[in-house]
């Protein structure tokens, strides 16, 4: 009778070889989007924290420069100190690069400007915060989330996204 005999396979085969490799790119997509998607809620809750941060130092200016006529822009609440020195480059604080702008309410509910040149900074009786430069992809979402730290009872409101701005008017 003949015995058979198995002989060692040394190396690995092209099929194993394939199937690791499948795995592996399964795994870096998972981890890319994850990535991606934590990127984006850090940016969001920073963005928030930082229209927050511009409506206080706006609120606390107004009420110690009572006879002040016109809003301050984000360098003047950096350096009279109600703002940190980090916002002192505005494109540095803002986490897509863009600018902040604060002044007199823009238009209406629903409208943002696209740049900051177009802010008027006379005190009124509303006020707006402006984002540029928020990536379209996320916008809305950005939107929403600043939704809920307003106060909606008194006629605050969140526009909508325009051309990579969200405005958060609140009321002085």
């Amino acid at each position: 009778m003949k015995t058979l005999r198995f002989c060692k396979q040394k190396g690995i085969g092209l099929l194993e070889l394939m199937l690791s490799l499948a795995i592996i790119a399964i795994l870096l997509i998972m981890a890319t989007r994850y990535y991606q998607s934590a990127s984006n809620s850090q940016a969001m809750s920073s963005a928030v924290d930082m229209v927050n941060a511009v409506k206080s130092g706006v609120k606390n200016y107004l009420s110690a420069n009572t006879n002040s006529t016109t809003f301050p822009d984000v360098a003047t609440l950096v350096q009279d100190g109600y703002l940190p020195q980090s916002y002192s480059n505005p494109s540095s604080a803002n986490p897509w690069s863009g600018e902040i702008c604060i002044g007199a309410a823009i238009t209406s509910q629903g409208a943002t400007p696209a740049s900051c040149s177009g802010t008027t900074t006379s005190v009124s009786s509303s006020y707006s915060v402006v984002l540029t430069g928020v990536p379209d992809t996320i916008c809305t979402q950005l939107a929403n989330r600043l939704q809920g730290t307003i106060n909606t009872s008194v006629g605050e409101y969140v526009s909508k996204c325009d051309s990579g701005s969200v405005s958060v008017t609140y009321i002085n």
